[in-house]
């Protein structure tokens, strides 16, 4: 497919000579073979020594299993294993893991070498389900078992985390410099999570109600909650004194309240101390589990205080302290604002970095908030998109505005918009919202206006919402309504008539808030683009990713209708990627019913 063959061309020279790429890459390429392929290449040719391929979703790391196994079906040799989170692989109803609640972890250690050297001799490729077979077989923990197995494999399939958190990063691995490769999957993603990766919290009812179980455990220990607590109370009493006449309650600053800090670490010692001292004391079941640590409330806020601490050791102008206040309750916060340094400490680890994805735009953006800004290694490229631009309708309807003031007098054009794409051809669509609350009041004025269509909608809750839309030649329009930027807008595989086309309402923008309104005041004093950092791009990229559902093969066609005038301004058009050249300005639904008309009968035309 076009653009194929030069982004493997350009991840094997990023292997040969050691350098970091972002390549955007448009749905449809094969992102995941032309990743992989040329860093195998480079492997057996001795320029790396191990490939990660890191992904956000557990449906790209399937999409990895199958390029791999495809190319172990046409001769390659090369060992690899897919890493599950502990929670999801452990075999246990709740996780337990000392030997003496978890029979897979009893003896583990006596037993897992000769499990090992026989996996070894009769496997190649260790997904979950092969993992999971070895270990209830031989009753080992999962868990261990695949990082056990890590050792041994040329190729590691696993979450970001692995490689970037800085408490459950691979140790084994990552605690050297060596000739990696990694391939960093829908790397947009990696943004938000860097920054939750490096942000920690600490609630005042946690330490309340462990400081009561405490009593009967450690009085050291009890003391020491009820001084924190005594802390987080005081500072609760000065946010809610400073800002009597706002509706929220919070403070920021850009420095720790050093009281606090010191009641945490002390906090910390008495922690230690007490749980080395329980490890020699007779078991008492109420208070301890059968491994002589505390109570899982206790042991919890032992490992979130830890995470805390750890953060505020890195604490400087890249992070913000905040603390919000809501009745009796004090959150406070460590803010990662710009993970970029530490993202690219992680890299440096490597030889070789791929970050792609179909949506990196404005590659200076991505380049600034991933840590890839200060190297000239660096190279960013964005390739052709493999299929026809006449097969994808792309529409801006100027006269919607869906700013939150307006947005009660929108629901009726946009529900006569709506009606006239699901009425031009007969199909599966979607509709993509700002949020479930405008999802919501559209549903309402949607079904009154037009009773005879059916709508599904998409649920906080889980929900079967994608089965809806199985059915790949439906007799009759059926219309989705789901959140832009959830999980139904990237992500999702509806080829062919299973998804007719879909109408993005808005521009994405995050909600605006106290979080948000600091990342955009640190981003401004930074390189005085602010606005664009913090709402602009992250928004404009939420709208790719939705767009992207409609054209997934060569032999789709379809319809996206971009539901804002902001889509006609300068400052969004320069947003669009190439294959996007096309779009075409409405301005009425009248319009709309023509122009839908004359693109379907030209496809049924083509077809013919």
């Amino acid at each position: 497919r076009a653009g194929q063959r030069q982004m493997a061309a350009v991840i094997y020279r990023a292997a040969e000579n050691g350098s970091r790429i972002l390549c955007q890459a448009p749905t449809g390429i094969g992102k995941t073979i032309s990743s992989l392929f040329p860093s195998i290449k480079a492997l057996g040719e001795g320029k790396l020594s191990h490939i990660f391929y890191l992904t956000a979703k557990n449906s790209t790391r399937l999409a990895a299993e199958e390029a791999f196994a495809r190319m172990q079906e046409k001769g390659l040799r090369l060992r690899r294993v897919s890493l599950t989170a502990k929670d999801r692989i452990c075999f246990l109803p709740e996780r337990l893991c000392n030997p003496d609640d978890c029979p897979y972890a009893k003896g583990y250690y006596d037993r897992v070498q000769d499990v090992l050297f026989e996996m070894l001799k009769q496997e190649d490729a260790f997904t979950r389900s092969v993992i999971e077979r070895w270990a209830k077989q031989r009753q080992l923990c999962p868990f261990e078992l695949g990082l056990d197995l890590s050792l041994w494999c040329d190729a590691v399939i696993c979450d970001y985390n692995y490689l970037f958190d800085p408490i459950v990063y691979l140790r084994r691995f990552f605690d050297r410099r060596d000739r990696y490769a990694f391939l960093i999957d829908e790397a947009h993603n990696l943004v938000d999570r860097a920054r939750g990766m490096y942000s920690a919290a600490l609630r005042k009812s946690d330490f309340l109600a462990c400081k009561k179980l405490a009593d009967e455990v450690s009085k050291p220990l009890s003391k020491a909650l009820m001084a924190v607590n005594r802390q987080m109370l005081s500072l609760r009493k000065q946010i809610v004194q400073d800002t009597q006449q706002e509706q929220e309650h919070f403070m920021t600053a850009h420095t720790l309240p050093e009281p606090l800090l010191q009641s945490l670490r002390h906090l910390f010692t008495v922690y230690s101390t007490t749980l080395e001292q329980n490890r020699r004391l007779p078991l008492q079941p109420s208070l301890f589990s059968s491994a002589h640590s505390l109570a899982p409330e206790l042991m919890q806020l032992y490992f979130d205080l830890r995470f805390f601490l750890r953060i505020a050791d890195l604490f400087d102008e890249r992070f913000c302290f905040f603390a919000a206040a809501s009745g009796s309750q004090l959150t406070v916060k460590l803010l990662c604002l710009d993970p970029a340094q530490m993202v690219d400490e992680r890299l440096k680890l490597g030889r070789c970095t791929a970050l792609f994805s179909a949506t990196l735009s404005p590659p200076s953006y991505y380049k600034a908030v991933l840590g890839c800004d200060s190297d000239e290694q660096t190279h960013s490229y964005a390739l052709p998109s493999p299929f026809v631009q006449e097969k994808l309708c792309l529409l801006v309807c100027n006269q919607i505005n869906t700013r939150w003031a307006m947005r009660e007098q929108s629901l009726e054009p946009i529900a006569r918009l709506l009606f006239e794409m699901v009425s031009a051809k007969a199909g599966n669509y979607i509709a993509y919202f700002p949020s479930y609350q405008y999802l919501q009041k559209e549903a309402e004025v949607f079904s009154q206006l037009y009773p005879q269509l059916p709508l599904v909608l998409q649920s906080p809750q889980e929900d079967d919402f994608l089965a809806q839309f199985d059915q790949p030649h439906p007799e009759r329009s059926l219309l989705g309504f789901a959140v832009l930027g959830g999980v139904y807008s990237e992500g999702v595989d509806l080829q062919g008539e299973k998804l007719l086309g879909c109408a993005i309402i808005g521009t994405g923008l995050p909600k605006v808030g106290a979080q948000q309104e600091i990342l955009r005041e640190y981003f401004q004093q930074k390189n005085n683009s602010g606005y664009d950092f913090a709402y602009r791009f992250p928004g404009m990229n939420k709208v790719l990713q939705a767009a992207g559902r409609v054209i997934r093969s060569p032999q789709d066609r379809g319809v996206v209708l971009l539901l804002d005038d902001r889509f006609t301004t300068a400052a969004y058009r320069r947003l669009f990627p190439a294959h996007w050249s096309h779009a075409r300005i409405l301005s009425d639904s009248e319009q709309l019913r023509q122009t839908l008309c004359t693109f379907w009968e030209s496809q049924a035309d083509n077809n013919g």
